[in-house]
Parts: structure tokens; C-alpha cells; sequence
């Protein structure tokens, strides 16, 4: 992990990379996760890394939210089947 703040669901587990997600009603993927060095092809570390904690949903509108810690409308529908 990079800093101190450990990614979470409300339910306890943990944000990964490519986990499909509902946020604010809408279903998404996380495309990359700062604490975890987790990032997809699309997003890569040096886009990103210097925000230095958070993670990046990608909806299925396409629309891309990032959050620094994940909040009560967050929510883990699947882990990712395979790396992306």
C-alpha cells in the first residue's frame, strides 16, 4: 500500500482493479486503485499517481468518477473475471 488509507467497501472488502461496482445508481468498473498500484492499460500509473490516494470508476456511460475513499453509494457487485 502507498499511504495509510486502506480502500474499502462499507461491506469490508477490498477496492481492486476491475471490480464491477454500482456508484450513485449507475454500474461501473475501477480502472485503477493509487494505494495498490493497480491501474488498467487505459489509465495508467503516470496519468495518475500523482494524486496520491483514490480510485477511478469508469460507468457504463462512460463517465469516469474518482473518489479518494469509497462512501455508502459504492458498492461491489463482482470481482474482475481476468486483469485488465
Amino acid at each position: 500500500m502507498k499511504n495509510s488509507i486502506d480502500q474499502r467497501y462499507s461491506s469490508g472488502d477490498e477496492i481492486h482493479l476491475g471490480d464491477c461496482v454500482r456508484y450513485a445508481h449507475d454500474i461501473g468498473k475501477i480502472v485503477f486503485v493509487i494505494e495498490r498500484g493497480e491501474y488498467s492499460l487505459e489509465f495508467p500509473e503516470s496519468n495518475w499517481s500523482q494524486y496520491g490516494t483514490g480510485f477511478m470508476i469508469q460507468t457504463s456511460k462512460h463517465a469516469l468518477v474518482m473518489l479518494d475513499k469509497a462512501d455508502q453509494d459504492l458498492e461491489l457487485i463482482s470481482r474482475a473475471t481476468q486483469t485488465i
